[in-house]
Parts: C-alpha cells; sequence; structure tokens
C-alpha cells in the first residue's frame, strides 16, 4: 500500500490489480472485499485521510475475509506511520 496526504475532504482508495492475481472475476472480488473494508475502517475513523493505493500480489486471493481485513489493516498502519527525513 502507498498512501500519500491529500486535501480532499475523506480517504481516496486506487487498486492496481494486475492479471497475475486471476482472472476478472476474482480480481473483482477482491476490489469489491478491499473497497468494503476500507469503506468499514473510514467508518470506524481508522482511515487517515490520504489518497491510498493498494497493490495486490497474486498471494492475496488465498486470504480469508478476516485476514485480508488483518493484513490490510496493518498496511494502513504502515503506510501512515511517520518515516524519519520524510515530510508529512
Amino acid at each position: 500500500m502507498i498512501s500519500a496526504p491529500s486535501s480532499a475532504a475523506r480517504p481516496r482508495v486506487a487498486f492496481a490489480l494486475s492479471r497475475k492475481v486471476g482472472t476478472a472475476v476474482t480480481r473483482n472480488l477482491i476490489r469489491r472485499r478491499l473497497r468494503a473494508l476500507m469503506s468499514e475502517a473510514e467508518q470506524q475513523g481508522r482511515l487517515p485521510i490520504n489518497d491510498y493505493l493498494i497493490v495486490g500480489a497474486p498471494a492475496i486471493t488465498t486470504l480469508s475475509y478476516p485476514q485480508l481485513r488483518d493484513h490490510l489493516s496493518a498496511a494502513v498502519r504502515s503506510a501512515n506511520r511517520p518515516r524519519a527525513g520524510v515530510a508529512r
């Protein structure tokens, strides 16, 4: 996941799921799950207002919904962690 500061009123999310992830049906299923999880995080106040790019690897198709939620939560925390030498 890549995160960048945003002046938008709410978080914006984009997805990059290549054909290596699977068929169009599989990629759309993953995209719907990720969109639902990001919406849930936003509603619970756990998603800072930024622009997010979620890049999915083929292994994402093997994750259950709870596992996907855990991985996504960790990615959001990591993407929003202040980095040394980088102004936010």
